[in-house]
């Protein structure tokens, strides 16, 4: 019975955990939401000028193998850099 509770427990963190990825690896019209940004406070700063913040909701709207990527804030385009978009983990 021990083992049966540690495997149902086991599995209710992993539920909880999603998973993020780079901003960079999402796909045309994908809808996630920003979890951190992995870079210093000049960046993240700027960002959050633009409405850019953790919990905010964004849309690729253009995306290309190379390139910056466009996405949709808050009913705003934004233009993205890929070195940005890289440091950006979404889910």
């Amino acid at each position: 019975m021990q083992w049966v509770e540690a495997e149902v427990r086991s599995t209710h963190n992993e539920q909880d955990m999603k998973e993020t990825m780079p901003l960079t690896t999402v796909k045309l019209g994908q809808k996630v939401r920003l979890k951190s940004v992995n870079a210093g406070r000049g960046l993240t700063s700027r960002l959050s000028a633009m409405g850019i913040v953790p919990g905010v909701e964004l849309v690729v709207v253009n995306t290309t193998f190379a390139g910056p990527l466009v996405v949709l804030v808050k009913e705003s385009k934004v233009i993205l850099g890929r070195g940005i978009a890289m440091k950006m983990m979404v889910e």
